[in-house]
Formats: C-alpha cells, structure tokens, sequence
C-alpha cells in the first residue's frame, strides 16, 4: 500500500472545521461495469460499431513485482490503485456532481464531509488538508469575482471500501492526493483553473505550487518549509485530469452506441474478398517477395469513426471524387527536439484519447522494412560475407559504365537526380546520427497530418535518424481506416526518396495505385530543380494550394513542452503531449471555418492575377494550349536521363578542380593578409600578436589543405577529364564558361546550406519565444542551462548565416564578371557558332532556390546548347510568366474543388453529430438500464443527460462560428441548430478564446516568425501558402 504524501501538519493559522455528524454519502447508482484492459492503441482493427456498449479502457497491465526501486514500486502500486479501484468509482461520481453543480458554477454549496457510520465496521480515519478558493459566485449565467481568496484547512472523514475517500472528497468538490489514504485534497475550482493554465503555457507544478505556498503565505497561513504542496498538489492534478479524460471517453463510447443506430454500420463485411490491386510492371528484378505482417484493411463505404473524429472537413463524408487527382492530403515530418532522457520510467498510464499508434506497429513495420531489404540476417542464417573492396570496386564499374535511366515509369525523374537529392538532403541519409541515442530513449516525434493542420497520429521514435519505416507505419495506419477507393496525396520532404522505396521495396503494395507524392513547399529547395518539376505541389498536378508544412507548425505549438519533457517519464511524456495535441485541435476546429474563408479569398486572388496575365499573353498569340505545350516541353527535356553517367561525372570533375583552383587563389590571397597583419603586429601587445599569429597558422593550414585536395582531383581526372580542362585551358570561351557553371554549382550549394541554416535559427527564434511561461524555482539552473546550450547553437548558426552571405555575393559578382566576358567574347566573334550567353545573377536580390527561380537555369552554360535554336520557355521571360500563371490556374481550380467538397463534408458530419447528440438525449434512460443497473432516479438520468446537453450546447457555438465564416450558400439547408439558438451565441467571445490560445491558423503567414536578415534571400511568403 502506498504511504499517503502528507503535507506539513503544522501549518499555524490554520482553521479546523468541527467533526460533522455521521451521514451517509452520495450513493450512485451509476457504477459503470467492470473496465476492459488495452494495450495502448488507439486504432483497433475491430469495427467502430459493436453491439455492446464498452466503458473506455481505463487500466494498463503492469508487472509490480519486477520493480525493486522503492520509490517506483510505490508510485507503481498508487498508479494501480487510482485506475483499477479508485477512477472506475469516480466516473458516475463527477458526472453528477458536473450537473448538480451547473458545471461547477456551484461547487462552493456542496457540503464539506465529514465523520460516518457504515455498515461493514472497517472505517478508517483520515485527516485530510483542504485547499479551498472563495470569492467566486455565479448569478444570472453572470461570473463575478468579490474579495478572491484561498484558504487551508484541515477535515476527518471516515473511510472504507464500500465508500472510499476520493469518493467522499469528490462528491464535496474535492479532489484527493492519494488513491487511498489522502492527507491533501484540493478544490476542482482550484484544479481546473491550473488546467486551463498548463494547457496554455508549459506545464510547472513546482513553479505553481511555489505561487500558490507564496500566496497563502500572504494571507497568514505559515508553512514549515518550501515546497510542501509540490507532490501532493502535482499528484492531484494529474489524476483529475485523467478522470476529466475517462469521463469524456465514457461518454463518447455512449454516444457511438446512438450513432450505430442512427448510423448503421460503416463497415462491409471483413470477409468479403479484397480488391485485387494490378501488378506492377518492373525494369529490374522484384525482390524476392516478404509476408507483410498487417493484416488486410476491413471493406468499409466510409472513413473510420476515428478519422472522422479527427478532422470533419477530410473525412467526415469522404468520397472519392473522379475528377480529383486526389481525396485528401496529408504531410508527415519529424521532429528531433521533443526529445526524452534515457533512465527515466513511470507506472503506464495511458491517455484515453491517444493519437499514438503502439510500439508494436513500429516494431513490426520495422522488422518487416530490415527483412525485405535484407539488411538484417533472417532467424537462423547467418550473414553474408562481404569482400573487402568489393563495394568500392563496384561502385567504380557503375559510373564508369551504368547510363542514366528511369528506374521506374511511375518515378519519372532519372537516377541520378534522384542519387543528387539523396545526397544534398540530410534526412535521407538513415544512418545519419540526428539525435544521441545513448543518451536519450526517445529521440522524436513522427506525425502525420491532414492539410488542416490536424493531427492524424502520431509515432515516438526511439532510433538514430529519420528512419522510413516510421513513416510506412503511419502510412499503414491511415489506409487501413480508409476506404477502398479514397486515394492519398502524401506531402514528405523526402517524397521522391519515399516513393523511390515503395517501387523498389514493394512497401505498403496494396495502396501503391493509391498514393500521390509530393515533397513538402519548405524543403523544395533542397531538391534538385528536375526533381521539383515533378514533385514540388506548385507543379504536380492535383494538390491544390496544400503545403504540406503542417507539421513545421505544430511542432512551434508544442515546442514549449521541450523542457518539461527532457527529463520526464516515458508514460508521462506521451500523456502530456496527447493532452496539449487534444486542447490544439479543439482550438482547430472552431478555426476551421475561418480557415476556409482565407484559403477561399486567397484562391480567388490567385485565379484573378493568373486569369489577367493569361489574357495579356492571348493578346501576344501564346494560347492556354500553347502554354501548356511549352510547360510540358520543359519538364520532358530538363527531367530526361543525361547522356551518360562517365560524361557526366567527368564534366563535374573538373567543374570540381576548377572550383579548387579558384578556392586555392583565395586561400593564398588570404595568406598573403595574414602575413602583413604578423608583420604589423610586430610593436603591438602580446594579445594582438597572439591573434595575428594564429589567424596566420589558421590561413597557412586552409592553403595546404585546398593544394592536397586540388592535386588528388587533378590527379583522379583521367582521359576525359584532363582533355575537357586541356580545352578548357586552351580557348579562353571554354575556360570561363566552365569557370562560370563550376561557381553557380557554388554558389547552389552554398544557398541550400544557407536556407537550411536560416530554417533552424527561425525554429530556435520561435521555440525561445514559446518558451517565456513559467520557469521552475527549483530547476532555474536546470533551465539555464538547457537555455544556454541553446542560445550558444543559435549564435553558431547566426555567425554561420553571416558569415555565408558575403562570399555569396563575391561568387556571385565573380560569376557575374565571367558572363559578361562572355558576352564580350561573342560581341567580338571569338565564341562557337550559335553559343548563347549565360544569364546574370541579380546581387541586389539574393536567389530564394524557389522552383521558378532563374538561378536554375543553366543556359549556356553546356555544351548542349551550341548550334541550337532556344525555345520559348528557355528564353522568352513572358513566355515563363504565363506558364507560372498557367500552372497557378490550374492549382486554384483544385484548390476550389478541395474547398468545395470539404465545406460539403464538414455539413455532413455536423449535421450527423446533431441528429446523434440529440437522439443521446432521449436515450439516456436507455443506456442505464443497458448497464443492469438497480435503484435508478431521476437524479441518474438527468446528469447523464446534462453530458449530452453540454455537447450540445458546444455544436450550437461550433455551427454559429462556422456559420460566421463559410459562404452563405452553404446555410440555405438548415444544418441543425434553429435561428433562435444561433443567434444567442456570442461568436467574437468564441473566436477570441480560440485565437488567444493557439497561434494564428492562417495557411498563408510565415510559419515561423523573426526578425530575419535584410535580403534574407528567403520568400517565406511562399513556403505556407
């Protein structure tokens, strides 16, 4: 049995309250039937319908014996106590106090308890202090505060198993410390304003009850010593807020028991034969075929109650729609902040709304992706001996002998476009140590959202690096709550590399023909530009104005968790981020109304500029036809295999020695300052000297290390490459044209570098933002800390910026000054015949590597284009305008017809809710007598019904703040609620609660905002549209 946590018993000017007179308690007669056990996930198999009406799952299985720490086996033993005795007792308790108590309007009338009598003789006596608040009152659905104050004092009660002493306290609107032997109880005014506070800042018991000891200090009531409530006080509020979850999930599971009648079953038979998906064609060979360890999806003709839950607008009447690319869209990314420190374990307690899929899917999926890739030995064979040397000698063979291809005709983009993006983005590299798994056991989160910044679920990852098969989990999930016929548009921001995977591999095969790729708008740029043209959202067809950076944004919303949940527990950590992620999406969706006006007004914007600069080029002869003949010429000839890999590979050999020969001036430039700078410190003090000297070893160390690496490039030439720079050499034309394409590929990959870096210092400028809550008394040096190590990674990246950005410019006045000899070279006729002049590069501006940036352009820069006539889409900037006006058409056309559908889903699934809602409240009675129960009143009846009527009330404000947002149009059908109750509906105090709690949903502001560099180079305009 756990030891009861008791606060200091000599707290002075404390009030006793007399012992009361025996009575008898609130008897309830809603004891709710025995509780199933779950293993922690939240999306069974099962049908969302079953004949029986089932309690949510309230208690974790868990060894107790297997613990020797003390202080754990207590924790543990208090754990179980609360979810397997104490919180099933609890449920129909707080459900009538809810409704005696108008919703806790009038807690303060309940009577305080006191001593009794019961029946089985086994009374304990518990001596139980009372944190009370006075001073609210609740007149005329009016709330006023006269002479707030709190107050501390001591009460016995009488317990025993019949009637335990949370049970006493609860029904008293108290909410006890311990299971069973409570020496501390708290008001639910009390807890509940603490709730609301955590919710909106970043959880601190420490610093709150240190404000709370301070403030009754205030008032005279003397404490022993600092920190007395701490643990009495955290442990309180952490129960209750579990109750507060199990009631709602009582609740919900009732409501579905209606929506089953109302409904009838979403699902077809299980048994019925699946879809036979068409074999795929292959130019290599299919490895050799692997079991998949998940089962086949259920038939169903709709979305599972889950998803529907989780996002209205994309799957509360989800259909699949012939004319649309695809049905619904969602991103996934990871996060490797949220992190947890390893040694740090907690009895399980598991949220009853949980978005996290198991640890068990995660296993599966990732034994499944090692085994069909063969980088694990099966069970029993041992593995492959590899020859030293023989990788490198293969690699060598193949580029020096492999051509260029499309691996595979849905890919459409060749291999080594795809090789080049594997290798300039850091998350394809798995092996890639993102985060020091011997440190921490949980190293990040993995979500998956809809395109309404909806958490769909959720993976903690617990490996090095950003590894695919989380992503494949969470990609299984989702298509087995799916429909059939509903295809996916995926946004990743390594959709290339994913999509890659899933041709190769054969992973998630039943729903390849099913899936749409994309990368994610805030990552484009990493990609190379023929990569973009197929999967940038801009430029693929389908995808409307999505972004895919929902998840950029919901990690800024939870980053003030990053803290608390450095050191927490492992159960702890999840319940508290299911917590935060359920308080954002009630948040979400009274703003998802609002969010599809802006999304609308923004579509409309963009079809009325696309529209105007289409009819401007009509008048100049160039036709919507012949816009899209030039756009679908572009893309096959910039995304088309190159000639071959040796070429290839030898052109950027000596682009390569050409940049570390002009790297090598500059390092000997370098030198040479540094050696005058020795020389004029020769008089001055000892620190200057010192300085100088070792600025001078420093340049002397760079020169060295650039002569080593030019003269093994030069060496590695070969044939080709020393004839290609003996041309070089020898026409001053060639020479500065490769000169030219070795410094933009420079400079290319200098900006790639540079957004990357700007991209975290936004992330760490936001999460310092998010991060002025409360800070702990007792973890201030812990915090500093933590804080110090960030802001020393911030100045880092910050001086790393700055750094980049002149000799940006520098390469780019250098490049610039070679196109101009260029073009001074053909004035005076010593060029090739029909050579063209490459583009200059604006120092004023610099280049943001959007898809439609002139930095990609190459022109004149190969040999390629000698003796050719350019076409219109190369050279003619009209002709580039009216394809971005072209494309910008077509992508508002989509976006309306998501808009469309997604109002009509939204309709449909409110209009269910409140036929559903409505029809709970006539059923109330019914469901109690579902349960067996005996001695029922009205009394019974009524508070469960007061749960629906709450519900109610909450659809009513939903439909009058959509109401507010969404075209009339869509209100000429009643959706449920009558004028009279919308109109009583205060709708800017609605929309001020949600905009105060959450930050601004517009898809179409910068996700993250900071004072930025002047000519940043970034258009973070673009990046969350």
């Amino acid at each position: 049995m756990p030891k009861p946590q008791t606060p200091s018993r000599s707290i002075s000017n404390r009030r006793t309250l007399p012992p009361m007179s025996p009575s008898t308690p609130l008897r309830s007669s809603m004891v709710p039937p025995t509780p199933t056990r779950y293993g922690g996930s939240p999306f069974s198999r099962s049908p969302p319908f079953q004949d029986d009406v089932n309690l949510p799952s309230i208690v974790t299985p868990f060894n107790i014996e297997g613990i020797d720490d003390r202080y754990q086996r207590t924790m543990a033993q208090a754990s179980t106590a609360w979810q397997e005795r104490i919180i099933p007792r609890l449920i129909p308790v707080f459900i009538k106090i809810i409704h005696s108590t108008r919703g806790f309007q009038r807690l303060q009338e309940l009577p305080i308890p006191g001593r009794r009598v019961c029946r089985c003789g086994k009374t304990r006596l518990c001596k139980v202090s009372v944190c009370r608040m006075n001073g609210m009152s609740f007149v005329s659905e009016a709330f006023a505060l006269a002479n707030l104050t709190a107050e501390i004092y001591d009460i016995q009660i009488d317990a025993c198993d019949c009637v335990p002493a949370a049970q006493q306290l609860l029904e008293a609107g108290l909410f006890p410390s311990a299971p069973l032997h409570p020496s501390f109880a708290v008001e639910l005014h009390v807890l509940e304003l603490t709730r609301e506070v955590f919710l909106r800042t970043s959880p601190n018991n420490t610093a709150w009850t240190a404000a709370l000891e301070a403030f009754l200090q205030n008032l005279g009531f003397q404490l022993d010593h600092e920190g007395t409530l701490r643990r009495s006080f955290a442990s309180a509020l952490e129960w209750y807020s579990h109750l507060r979850n199990v009631v709602d999930e009582h609740v919900d599971v009732l409501q579905e028991k209606v929506r089953r009648d109302v409904v009838g079953d979403a699902v077809l038979d299980s048994t019925a034969t699946p879809p036979q998906m068409g074999t795929r064609k292959r130019d290599h060979k299919r490895p050799l075929e692997k079991e998949n360890p998940f089962a086949t999806p259920i038939r169903r003709t709709r979305a599972s109650e889950y998803l529907r839950r989780r996002c209205p607008a994309c799957f509360g009447d989800m259909k699949h729609d012939r004319d649309s690319t695809a049905d619904v869209c969602v991103c996934t990314d990871a996060c490797f902040t949220q992190k947890r420190e390893a040694g740090n374990m907690d009895p399980p307690k598991i949220h009853p709304h949980s978005v996290f899929i198991s640890a068990g899917t995660c296993e599966e999926m990732e034994a499944y992706v090692d085994e069909v890739r063969g980088s694990r030995p099966l069970p029993g064979r041992p593995a492959p001996k590899k020859r030293r040397g023989a990788r490198v000698k293969a690699t060598v063979a193949v580029e020096e002998e492999e051509e260029d291809h499309i691996e595979y005709e849905a890919l459409q983009v060749p291999k080594s476009v795809l090789d080049g993006c594997e290798d300039s983005f850091k998350a394809a590299d798995e092996s890639r140590m993102r985060s020091d798994s011997d440190r921490f056991d949980d190293t990040g989160l993995m979500a998956l959202l809809c395109r309404h910044d909806r958490v769909l679920w959720m993976a903690n990852m617990k490996s090095k690096g950003e590894k695919q098969f989380y992503t494949l989990a969470l990609l299984e999930t989702l298509f087995q709550d799916l429909p059939e016929d509903i295809v996916v548009a995926i946004l990743y921001d390594i959709a290339c590399q994913l999509h890659r995977s899933v041709l190769k591999w054969g992973f998630l095969a039943p729903f390849i023909k099913r899936m749409v790729f994309a990368v994610a708008v805030f990552h484009a740029f990493v990609h190379r530009l023929e990569c973009q043209l197929r999967y940038h959202p801009r430029k693929r067809e389908g995808l409307g104005f999505t972004s895919g950076e929902g998840c950029e944004r919901l990690w800024h919303l939870i980053s003030r968790l990053i803290s608390s949940l450095r050191k927490s527990g492992f159960h702890h950590r999840l319940y508290t981020l299911n917590t935060q992620l359920r308080f954002i999406d009630e948040n979400n969706l009274f703003a998802l109304g609002a969010w599809m006006a802006r999304r609308q007004a923004f579509c409309d914007n963009k079809q009325a500029s696309a529209e105007a600069i289409l009819a401007e080029m009509a008048k100049r002869g160039y036709s919507r036809a012949d816009l899209a003949q030039q756009w679908d010429l572009q893309v096959k000839t910039q995304t088309k295999p190159q000639p071959s890999r040796s070429k290839h590979l030898g052109v950027q050999a000596v682009n390569e020695v050409l940049a570390l020969r002009g790297e090598k001036k500059a390092a000997k430039d370098r030198v040479c300052e540094a050696e005058q700078t020795w020389k004029d410190a020769t008089g001055a003090d000892d620190s200057a000297r010192l300085d100088a000297r070792s600025a001078l070893l420093e340049a002397r160390l760079d020169l060295e290390t650039v002569t080593e690496n030019l003269a093994k490039r030069e060496a590695a030439l070969g044939v080709d490459g020393q004839a290609r720079l003996e041309k070089a050499q020898k026409s001053k034309f060639f020479e500065y044209r490769m000169n030219a394409l070795a410094l933009k590929t420079l400079i290319l990959s200098l900006l790639r570098s540079r957004n990357l870096e700007l991209s975290e210092l936004k992330r760490s400028g936001h999460r310092q933002q998010g991060s002025n809550g409360m800070i702990s008394i007792l973890s201030t040096v812990r915090m500093s800390l933590i804080r110090g190590i960030e802001w020393k990674l911030r100045s880092a990246i910050s001086t790393s910026v700055r750094n980049r950005l002149p000799r940006i410019r520098r390469l780019i006045t250098e490049y610039n000054k070679l196109c101009s000899k260029l073009a001074d070279l053909a004035i005076h006729r010593q060029a090739p015949k029909g050579a063209k002049i490459p583009a200059t590069i604006d120092l004023k501006a610099i280049p943001t590597l959007d898809v439609d940036d002139s930095i990609w352009d190459d022109a004149g820069l190969t040999d390629a284009d000698l003796g050719t006539t350019p076409p219109p889409w190369l050279v003619d900037d009209s002709v580039k305008r009216g394809i971005r006006a072209l494309l910008d058409e077509k992508r508002a056309e989509e976006e309306g017809r998501f808009l469309r559908n997604e109002r009509r889903s939204m309709k449909a699934w409110f209009q269910e809710e409140w036929l559903v809602v409505n029809r709970a409240l006539e059923s109330a009675g019914e469901f109690l007598l579902l349960q067996r129960l005996t001695n029922l009143t009205t009394t019974d009846c009524d508070a469960l019904q007061f749960q629906f009527q709450i519900r109610r009330t909450r659809l009513v404000a939903l439909c009058a703040v959509w109401q507010s947002s969404l075209p009339a149009g869509d209100f000429v059908t009643r959706w449920g609620p009558s004028d009279v109750e919308l109109a009583e509906v205060d709708v800017k105090k609605h929309q001020r609660q949600r905009n105060g709690d959450i930050v601004d949903v517009n898809p179409f502001s910068a996700p993250l905002e900071i004072v930025a560099e002047e000519d940043d180079g970034l258009a973070w305009d673009l990046f969350d549209i």
